[in-house]
């Protein structure tokens, strides 16, 4: 519906085009780009490989079946849709900027941050449709729950086993074990929530420094048994202090202003504006009606 709406399939290929949105191969080998085809091959490889083969929340789910074949089907499965779901991500947004390619809303002033389009876009192309907007609203939390409930389950039950249970007697009641769960469950929550504030301001580095130095850590263990437990830790906590060295240097410097992302702008011709424009854009910006 919402293709029909732009014009269909060819006036998005078109307008994405003419906008310089579809740049599959880029080859570009400076590794100070922003995205170029081998950096995004490189990174998407080795972070899909670490949530698909050593993250704590996915291998629960996939240990859940009960069988050896059904974890296989159940990656399997799990694999198609994620890339169903990539490609519906990609094209939603080829839809949203064909939609908005002579009326930026950012450069416009309508939103202040570049996450905030899809939202945006919804609420503006579903006002002469009722409850379209509360069930994108509704997808969202469900969505939000159902992973955040996965890993708080997770990590709850992997401080409980590796940190707690050690140390608690070994005629322990199941009441007792099930109690200080739900208490571990409750403080990773509340962490987790008071988290949301710092995430917000530093993105997905913190996730990104933790990633490859835990798949490093399993890589190595499956490659190179003769490395003992403390070999192990080192290079895990030097691996960690290194990555959050590259990645919280990256955000200081992007706080002060050294670094700045240059992304292709949006140009405001089409726009019924009610509302000055404070948005600068370094770069040229063409009237394309």
């Amino acid at each position: 519906m919402r293709t029909i709406s732009v014009g269909g399939l060819s006036v998005i290929w078109e307008r994405a085009k003419d906008g310089d949105r579809l740049q599959f191969f880029n080859m570009d080998f400076d590794p100070t780009a922003r995205a170029t085809f081998w950096n995004v091959v490189t990174g998407n490889f080795f972070i899909w490989t670490s949530l698909v083969t050593v993250n704590q929340g996915t291998m629960q789910r996939f240990l859940a079946v009960p069988t050896y074949e059904a974890s296989q089907i159940t990656l399997i499965i799990f694999v198609e849709f994620t890339i169903i779901t990539k490609c519906i991500s990609c094209f939603s947004g080829l839809i949203v900027y064909a939609k908005y390619y002579n009326c930026g809303p950012l450069t416009a002033g309508f939103i202040k941050k570049l996450d905030k389009i899809i939202p945006f876009y919804v609420m503006d192309t579903s006002k002469q449709l009722p409850g379209l907007s509360g069930l994108f609203v509704a997808g969202l939390y469900t969505t939000a729950l159902s992973t955040v409930s996965t890993f708080l389950n997770a990590v709850s039950g992997t401080i409980y086993r590796d940190f707690v249970e050690p140390f608690m007697p070994t005629t322990k009641s199941e009441r007792k074990a099930l109690n200080i769960l739900k208490l571990i469950t409750l403080t990773v929550g509340l962490i987790s929530t008071g988290l949301i504030f710092l995430v917000e301001e530093v993105g997905s580095i913190l996730r990104l420094a933790v990633t490859a130095p835990v798949l490093g850590v399993f890589t190595m263990g499956m490659l190179l048994p003769m490395i003992n437990s403390k070999g192990a830790i080192g290079g895990l906590l030097g691996s960690i202090m290194f990555t959050l060295f590259v990645t919280v240097g990256n955000q200081i410097y992007i706080w002060n202003g050294a670094i700045k992302d240059h992304f292709n702008p949006l140009n405001t011709c089409g726009c019924n504006l009610t509302q000055p424009i404070n948005t600068v854009h370094i770069g040229n910006i063409t009237c394309k009606n």
